[in-house]
């Protein structure tokens, strides 16, 4: 046992110094490192596409890309004379670390590497952190030992970004990331042991290339494993047993049409409606049909207090049930508002989701359930019913979660909304409503009042100053359900109408609500559901959970409460390139068509890989870009080449591109030889094709002659 000890002492410590005395990168050894640095500048980069997939922040994203790949270009510099370049690593970390301290001074040049996007989230900002300091170690990789704080420093970000984002973008990333880190770890174990090898004076592994698209194999088995197993494996856990982790499986795992992970369920129902929190899903199910004679908007919730980052109802303590007079339910009288320009409109609905808030037109005046009790009896006594319906002082009626409700008709008062009407409307307001509907928080007031003013200048009737508002948003804005969320910071209706620009029927409906509020104009916003699309054999309008929507309600004396509907009819990925400049949306083409091309490399990275790991890219591209042979002789010579080295390959040689066919051929006559084969056919007919090749004139006979020899020389080879 002592001896056995005694004899690995000196290993060990030869190791240790072998590992601690590496030798320098040479020029000679500058091409071994690149698959190195290629491996990290994947793994840096699908981190970093994970870190800015959330955030709509064109000129950060670029940003952090741009230095990224520069950190790597400045490494394989480095590389290249032997040394690390540490000043610009440390320029980037101390910018990151500094900025990161000082982000609660508004200074621009803190929201040039954390933007108000980014500073209002917490997890977003701490990984934003990381990103730079990845950054940063980008450009120190001319040493192989850090590699390790790059690759650490990408797997914070995707811990970070799992609490925020889970969908298939996020997990496509953190495969990519995957692969690249996987194969620089083990790449740079093959580069620690040629080192190992040299510094004991051994040869140097020659066909490194191989061992590459080796390692490369291993790391795109990882990461297929990592994409397709995970969820698989998470996907067959949540169906066994989803209480257990129920939000996060349903937004990772699920393949339900119903739950697309990488949007939020709009849900416009709530006591409290979030306008701006980012992509949206409506869900593609059917909800009701309604029997009408005209289309309208079905308005189920009606909202009046605005906080800068959505609205609530004010009033949810004023609510009473409604009357029964035998026939029919009754709204109370306290809860419609004045109206003397209306006309009746009787809508029957039919439920076909799930019964709960009764959905009407305008305002609702009369309910009559499709099943009525045959005498006057409290609906909480009957089987199957919960509770009576009620009105809330928004004119909304609610509490029928009964079999009953699936199918009802409303008469409701339906204001008369002709332009001309309602420019005639007084414009005289009842105090308590004018308070009520036109207050907006002090911020909100600050940022946007002189875009109303100039949008509204010389405009005195609160119908053309509503209507010119509702025109500016539909041409200067764009819907979209895939916007990103408002910054927390910011107020969603001032960042929707200075910023973006860019938003959901919630950003649109707000931001006229608001704006009409801040030009002395009542209003209010409502939610429920478009009009849907009109069936002719049902002779019904067909309403699916995709036509949920949004819109503001503005209030004119004497005519109540007048739906408007700003959102702009073209869809944001529906606009042409030119639609898009010419409503000023150049900042999104750029950062979608970036996103997109990011997207496209991607992929085609790992298509390359994934060749690249079962075949010789050199070898290839010599293929193809070689130069196709003219002449017969030309066509001979390209034939003989071609020969010599694949008879070398499959007897276990290298052909060596340096030297010429008939130097590969003498020195491996002698191993040709021990396999059986003659050698002098070979140096024979390789004479008589050096002659032929270097002679004054080569006859097209000589050549088709030797061609012919070649043919059958090539046949006799492959038979031993």
């Amino acid at each position: 046992m002592r001896l056995r000890r005694a004899r690995r002492a000196p290993d060990r410590a030869e190791s240790l110094r072998v590992a601690r005395a590496a030798p320098p990168v040479t020029r000679t050894m500058f091409w071994r490192h690149m698959p190195l640095l290629a491996g990290l500048l994947v793994a840096g980069g699908s981190a970093l596409q994970a870190l800015t997939m959330t955030v709509d922040q064109p000129a950060y994203e670029l940003l952090l890309n741009v230095t990224l790949g520069a950190g790597i270009v400045t490494s394989a510099v480095g590389l290249r004379r032997g040394r690390v370049a540490l000043l610009p690593g440390a320029v980037v970390m101390l910018a990151a670390l500094s900025l990161f301290a000082l982000r609660f001074i508004q200074l621009p040049i803190v929201y040039l590497l954390y933007p108000p996007e980014v500073i209002a989230d917490e997890d977003l900002l701490l990984a934003t952190m990381v990103g730079w300091l990845l950054v940063a170690f980008s450009f120190w990789q001319t040493s192989r030992a850090n590699l390790i704080f790059l690759i650490v420093a990408g797997l914070s970000i995707f811990g970070l970004m799992g609490t925020i984002n889970l969908n298939v973008e996020m997990r496509f990333a953190f495969a990519l990331f995957v692969l690249g880190a996987v194969f620089c770890w083990s790449y740079e174990q093959f580069l620690d042991l040629d080192d190992r090898l040299a510094a004991r004076g051994q040869p140097r592994v020659a066909d490194w290339q191989t061992m590459a698209r080796g390692h490369l194999s291993v790391a795109m088995l990882v990461a297929v494993l990592t994409f397709g197993l995970g969820s698989l494996i998470g996907t067959g856990a949540y169906h066994v047993s989803p209480n257990l982790y129920a939000k996060m499986a349903r937004e990772m795992y699920s393949w339900s049409p119903y739950f697309n992970s990488s949007r939020r369920l709009f849900n416009s129902f709530e006591s409290e409606f979030r306008v701006g929190a980012g992509p949206v899903r409506l869900l593609p199910v059917p909800v009701m049909e309604v029997e009408a004679d005209h289309a309208a908007l079905w308005r189920g919730m009606a909202y009046d207090y605005y906080d800068g980052h959505g609205w609530s109802r004010s009033l949810t303590g004023r609510s009473e049930p409604m009357r029964f007079d035998g026939e029919q339910y009754r709204v109370s009288s306290s809860f419609v508002a004045p109206m003397q320009h209306w006309r009746a409109f009787v809508q029957h609905v039919t439920i076909v989701g799930y019964p709960g808030m009764v959905l009407a037109a305008a305002q609702p005046e009369a309910l009559h359930l499709g099943v009525m009790p045959a005498r006057r009896r409290s609906w909480r006594h009957l089987p199957g019913f919960h509770m009576e319906p009620t009105t809330d002082a928004y004119g909304c009626i609610s509490g029928v979660e009964s079999e009953a409700a699936r199918e009802y008709t409303v008469t409701s008062r339906e204001p008369l909304s002709e332009a001309e009407s309602l420019r005639q409307a007084p414009t005289t307001y009842d105090e308590e409503l004018v308070s009520a509907y036109t207050s907006v928080p002090a911020a909100t007031q600050a940022a946007l009042e002189p875009k109303v003013k100039e949008i509204t200048a010389d405009l005195t009737n609160p119908y053309d100053r509503v209507r010119a508002l509702q025109l500016y948003l539909q041409k200067e804005c764009a819907y979209s359900l895939s916007a990103a969320a408002v910054p927390k910071s910011q107020d969603a209706a001032a960042y929707f109408v200075l910023h973006s620009r860019r938003g959901g029927c919630d950003l649109f409906a707000t931001a006229l609500a608001v704006m009409s509020r801040l030009a002395d104009v009542p209003a209010r916003v409502a939610t429920g559901y478009q009009t849907g699309e009109y069936d002719a054999d049902k002779q019904a309008f067909v309403v699916q959970g995709t036509d949920a929507h949004a819109w503001a309600e503005i209030y004119f004396p004497e005519y109540g409460w007048v739906a408007f509907d700003p959102q702009a009819e073209d869809q944001f990925e529906d606009l042409s390139l030119t639609e898009l400049l010419q409503r000023g949306h150049l900042r999104w083409v750029l950062r979608d068509a970036a996103r997109q091309a990011g997207w496209v490399l991607a992929i085609g990275l790992i298509v390359l890989l994934a060749a690249a790991a079962l075949v010789d890219p050199v070898h290839v591209l010599r293929r193809v870009w070689q130069p196709r042979p003219r002449t017969s002789l030309q066509r001979l010579s390209a034939e003989y080449l071609s020969f010599y080295q694949g008879l070398l390959r499959r007897h276990g040689l290298t052909p060596s591109p340096a030297l010429t066919p008939q130097e590969a051929m003498r020195a491996g006559v002698e191993a040709l030889a021990g396999r059986g084969l003659a050698p002098e056919a070979l140096l024979g007919f390789n004479e008589r094709f050096y002659n032929l090749r270097y002679a004054a004139e080569a006859p097209e006979a000589d050549v088709e002659a030797l061609r012919r020899e070649l043919q059958a020389l090539r046949r006799q080879t492959r038979r031993r």
